[in-house]
């Protein structure tokens, strides 16, 4: 025979989970969203133009910051992105285009009582759990900060301009460049020891004969070498040290008369230096990384 507990129990239990799961660091409830969108959209003889001004705001939304032992698993109460996207192409000349595309964000925590933070105090000293009512606290207020990895304005450029070598033989030749202003990478590290900000210049040309069916590609990405921080985390069972994730390493890929694959890797010099942060000291180095590819295809 089976039976049941007195109700006094279910509620008793009831409501201690309840409690476990406002405090617990590896449960998280669902999230709600509303947003508000409004824009205009234009098309012109020579290209066209959108615009678009949003409010977005999110109860609840869900964050998963890793803190060097585990995952600080909670519900932001609120957060709100407000701004505007600019998307737009036009051809200055027939054989000449120009691209232009920005957004202009407004990002903040509207309350995040439950933010990551340093239980062991060790330095820097901004990420350090606060003292409340002289107890150590496990959470740090983020209430009013920027979400990490939102900048507030990004932009991309890009020019493209086509050309024919004969009548069936064409190509292209094509400039950009990607900015994004400086933020956070990561909730979970400092801004003082993991900013990013993204300059990056990339380039393509193109040729293609309709004839006999091949494309030739070329293409550099980061051309300039830029170094930027992709993200970051505290390493495990060292407090006070963090492990940072630069931009990827550069591979130059060369055409080579090979039957099997007809293209190699050959990877240039990797980074010299690594992004390392110490109690005492935090020390920063981050070579750029270019990336050239000639691409051979046969259709």
């Amino acid at each position: 025979m089976i039976r049941r507990p007195p109700r006094s129990t279910l509620s008793s239990s009831s409501a201690a989970s309840d409690v476990y799961k406002r405090q617990s660091l590896y449960f998280a409830g669902p999230e709600e969203a509303e947003n508000i969108e409004f824009g205009v959209k234009s098309i012109f003889s020579n290209g066209f133009l959108n615009i678009a001004f949003f409010h977005m705001t999110v109860d609840g939304i869900q964050s998963n910051i890793f803190v060097g032992t585990g995952f600080n698993l909670v519900n932001v109460e609120e957060q709100t992105h407000k701004g505007l996207e600019i998307d737009s192409l036009f051809y200055i000349t027939p054989d000449f285009s120009l691209t232009f595309s920005a957004s202009l964000i407004d990002s903040e925590y509207g309350s995040f009582e439950k933010g990551p933070c340093d239980g062991t105090l060790s330095p820097p000293k901004e990420d350090d759990c606060p003292f409340v009512n002289g107890v150590l606290s496990r959470f740090q207020d983020f209430t009013g900060r920027t979400p990490a990895g939102i900048p507030e304005l990004a932009i991309t450029v890009s020019g493209m301009y086509t050309f024919d070598l004969s009548n069936s033989m064409n190509g292209f030749i094509r400039a950009e460049y990607v900015y994004e202003d400086e933020i956070q990478a990561t909730d979970g590290v400092p801004i003082s020891l993991a900013p990013r900000e993204v300059g990056m210049l990339n380039t393509s040309l193109g040729i293609t004969d309709d004839n006999s069916g091949w494309n030739l590609l070329l293409w550099g990405r980061n051309l300039n070498e830029d170094g930027f921080v992709q993200t970051a985390f505290p390493v495990p069972g060292s407090p006070g040290s963090f492990a940072i994730y630069p931009n990827p390493p550069v591979p130059v890929c060369l055409i080579e008369i090979d039957s099997t694959d007809g293209c190699r890797l050959v990877p240039t010099a990797m980074i010299t230096k690594l992004a390392q942060a110490t109690k005492a000291t935090h020390s920063r180095l981050l070579p750029g990384r270019r990336a050239v590819f000639l691409m051979l295809e046969l259709i």
